[in-house]
């Protein structure tokens, strides 16, 4: 019979232009995937007429969705290019971004080929005992089926596991932090998605304003993180996660902490401090808001 079980991998391909689609070119193991095409019909109503919805003429499509995938040392860089932006290492935050084709393995008897996909986040997350992942959402410009493509053997290279959590440095402030328990950080593309006009497909999906948030958990030790939430002092945070020569930097030179949560969650739990945080650019024309460095 054939196959129903997904191979949990997805082919990329960053587009020349907005959706002028073209061969894979990547490979990408992934947790999951999930890219959804939704038809809007049209439908009337006669009132005096009938009680029933009339009409049904379709009107445009929207394809939108979400692809989870482990972050290893090498992960194809089209992620970083079309969700950070850039063209090398370091990606920092740039317009315009530039679009993708996904094609998403379905079993042996097909694929869910997208064109036109721009990311709208791109989150990166890490905690103790766990994997470095990345979670990016996408919206689309169309969505077709193909049949199945044969993964080269090249595509997912020997030994190349995820990042873990224990092999990242975090440098708060200038100095090493061995009690961070979990890292978040996601930048939002803000973009515009309603382009579509007189067609039946969108004819453009624009990124404007790079938004970048987080948060980070560390085992409540000392007042330092609490004492510059409450005097509303901005901090850096520099995530590195190193195997042999290969690493990823994550880089927010400012961050000013929304909130700080300590709860007691009962006499035999430690006590973690979660804050949350905003990173911004203070000097633009040397800063960002956040650098993804990978070597």
């Amino acid at each position: 019979m054939a196959s129903i079980v997904a191979r949990g991998a997805v082919g990329i391909r960053k587009e020349a232009s907005f959706a002028s689609g073209g061969a894979i070119d990547s490979w990408q193991v992934v947790e999951s995937a999930n890219l959804q095409k939704t038809n809007v019909y049209v439908y009337q109503d006669r009132i005096r007429a009938t009680p029933e919805q009339i009409g049904g003429r379709f009107s445009h499509t929207l394809v939108s969705g979400q692809i989870v995938f482990p972050v290893s040392p090498q992960n194809p860089t089209q992620w970083w290019e079309c969700g950070v932006g850039g063209t090398a290492s370091p990606y920092t935050p740039s317009l315009p971004l530039s679009s993708m084709a996904v094609e998403v393995q379905e079993g042996n008897i097909g694929t869910s080929y997208s064109s036109g996909d721009m990311i709208s986040s791109i989150s990166l997350e890490s905690r103790q005992g766990d994997i470095l992942r990345c979670t990016v959402s996408m919206e689309g410009k169309e969505l077709s089926s193909r049949s199945a493509t044969t993964i080269p053997s090249t595509a997912f290279p020997s030994g190349d596991d995820p990042y873990l959590h224990t092999e990242c440095t975090f440098t708060l402030d200038g100095v090493d932090n061995n009690q961070v328990t979990a890292f978040t950080v996601t930048k939002e593309n803000n973009l515009v998605t309603d382009l579509i006009a007189n067609q039946r497909a969108r004819r453009d999906i624009l990124a404007t304003k790079a938004v970048v948030t987080g948060s980070i958990s560390i085992l409540f030790e000392d007042t330092s993180k609490r004492n510059r939430f409450f005097n509303q002092l901005p901090s850096r945070i520099v995530a590195n996660y190193v195997r042999g020569g290969r690493s990823i930097q994550i880089d927010c030179v400012n961050v000013n902490w929304g909130t700080s949560n300590r709860p007691l969650d009962g006499q035999t739990s430690y006590i973690v401090e979660t804050l949350d945080f905003t990173a911004f650019a203070d000097a633009p024309a040397d800063q960002n808001s956040i650098k993804l460095t990978v070597d």
